[in-house]
Protein backbone atom coordinates (compact mmCIF):
# COMPACT_ATOMS: atom_id res chain seq x y z
CA UNK A 1 0.00 0.00 0.00
CA UNK A 2 1.55 3.31 -1.10
CA UNK A 3 0.93 6.97 -0.28
CA UNK A 4 -2.35 6.56 1.63
CA UNK A 5 -3.74 8.63 4.47
CA UNK A 6 -6.53 7.92 6.97
CA UNK A 7 -7.58 4.49 5.66
CA UNK A 8 -9.18 1.52 7.43
CA UNK A 9 -8.11 -1.82 5.96
CA UNK A 10 -9.99 -5.08 6.63
CA UNK A 11 -7.53 -7.76 5.61
CA UNK A 12 -6.69 -11.44 5.54
CA UNK A 13 -3.15 -12.02 4.37
CA UNK A 14 -0.78 -15.00 4.14
CA UNK A 15 2.24 -12.67 4.09
CA UNK A 16 3.15 -9.55 6.03
CA UNK A 17 1.29 -6.51 4.65
CA UNK A 18 3.56 -3.66 3.54
CA UNK A 19 2.94 0.07 3.70
CA UNK A 20 5.12 2.85 2.34
CA UNK A 21 4.54 6.58 2.50
CA UNK A 22 1.33 6.05 4.47
CA UNK A 23 -0.07 7.87 7.51
CA UNK A 24 -2.89 6.99 9.93
CA UNK A 25 -3.67 3.52 8.57
CA UNK A 26 -5.83 1.21 10.71
CA UNK A 27 -5.79 -2.56 10.16
CA UNK A 28 -8.46 -5.05 11.19
CA UNK A 29 -8.99 -8.72 10.38
CA UNK A 30 -11.25 -9.55 7.47
CA UNK A 31 -14.84 -9.85 8.77
CA UNK A 32 -16.17 -13.37 9.18
CA UNK A 33 -18.78 -12.82 6.46
CA UNK A 34 -15.95 -12.70 3.90
CA UNK A 35 -13.82 -15.58 5.20
CA UNK A 36 -13.78 -18.78 3.16
CA UNK A 37 -12.26 -21.92 4.61
CA UNK A 38 -11.78 -23.60 1.24
CA UNK A 39 -8.21 -23.56 0.02
CA UNK A 40 -6.89 -21.61 2.99
CA UNK A 41 -3.46 -22.29 4.43
CA UNK A 42 -3.52 -23.63 7.94
CA UNK A 43 -1.16 -23.68 10.86
CA UNK A 44 -2.03 -26.01 13.75
CA UNK A 45 -5.58 -26.28 12.42
CA UNK A 46 -5.99 -22.49 12.23
CA UNK A 47 -5.66 -20.27 9.21
CA UNK A 48 -2.27 -18.56 9.11
CA UNK A 49 -3.22 -14.89 8.94
CA UNK A 50 -0.63 -12.13 9.15
CA UNK A 51 -2.99 -9.15 8.77
CA UNK A 52 -1.50 -7.43 11.85
CA UNK A 53 2.19 -8.01 11.05
CA UNK A 54 2.49 -4.84 8.99
CA UNK A 55 5.88 -3.75 7.70
CA UNK A 56 6.35 -0.02 7.21
CA UNK A 57 9.12 0.62 4.68
CA UNK A 58 9.39 4.21 5.96
CA UNK A 59 9.91 3.07 9.57
CA UNK A 60 12.83 0.68 9.90
CA UNK A 61 13.35 1.22 13.64
CA UNK A 62 12.68 -1.44 16.29
CA UNK A 63 9.96 0.73 17.87
CA UNK A 64 6.38 0.40 16.54
CA UNK A 65 5.61 2.54 13.50
CA UNK A 66 3.54 5.66 14.20
CA UNK A 67 2.02 5.35 10.72
CA UNK A 68 -0.33 2.43 11.37
CA UNK A 69 -2.19 0.69 14.18
CA UNK A 70 -4.72 -2.05 14.81
CA UNK A 71 -8.30 -0.78 14.56
CA UNK A 72 -10.02 -0.85 17.94
CA UNK A 73 -12.78 -3.49 18.07
CA UNK A 74 -15.43 -0.93 19.02
CA UNK A 75 -14.60 1.14 15.92
CA UNK A 76 -14.84 -1.77 13.47
CA UNK A 77 -17.91 -2.25 11.31
CA UNK A 78 -20.00 -4.92 13.03
CA UNK A 79 -20.27 -8.39 11.46
CA UNK A 80 -24.04 -8.12 11.00
CA UNK A 81 -23.52 -5.07 8.75
CA UNK A 82 -21.12 -7.00 6.50
CA UNK A 83 -23.60 -9.91 6.47
CA UNK A 84 -26.36 -7.54 5.35
CA UNK A 85 -24.18 -6.13 2.58
CA UNK A 86 -23.21 -9.58 1.30
CA UNK A 87 -26.70 -11.01 1.70
CA UNK A 88 -28.46 -8.27 -0.25
CA UNK A 89 -29.64 -10.18 -3.33
CA UNK A 90 -30.49 -7.06 -5.35
CA UNK A 91 -26.94 -5.78 -5.06
CA UNK A 92 -26.29 -2.64 -3.08
CA UNK A 93 -25.12 0.57 -4.68
CA UNK A 94 -21.68 1.79 -3.65
CA UNK A 95 -23.23 4.78 -1.88
CA UNK A 96 -25.41 2.41 0.20
CA UNK A 97 -22.41 0.27 1.17
CA UNK A 98 -20.41 3.35 2.16
CA UNK A 99 -23.32 4.61 4.25
CA UNK A 100 -23.73 1.23 6.01
CA UNK A 101 -20.03 1.09 6.86
CA UNK A 102 -19.88 4.66 8.13
CA UNK A 103 -17.89 6.24 5.31
CA UNK A 104 -19.25 9.76 5.09
CA UNK A 105 -16.90 11.42 2.65
CA UNK A 106 -14.43 10.21 0.08
CA UNK A 107 -12.61 13.56 0.26
CA UNK A 108 -11.65 13.31 3.96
Amino acid sequence: MHECNNVVVYLSCATNPIIEGCVDIKFSPLPGAFVSTSGSSTQNGKQADKWSLVEDFNWLKPEPSPNWSVLEDEKAVEDHVWGRILGDKRGMKLTEILECTGVTSLAD
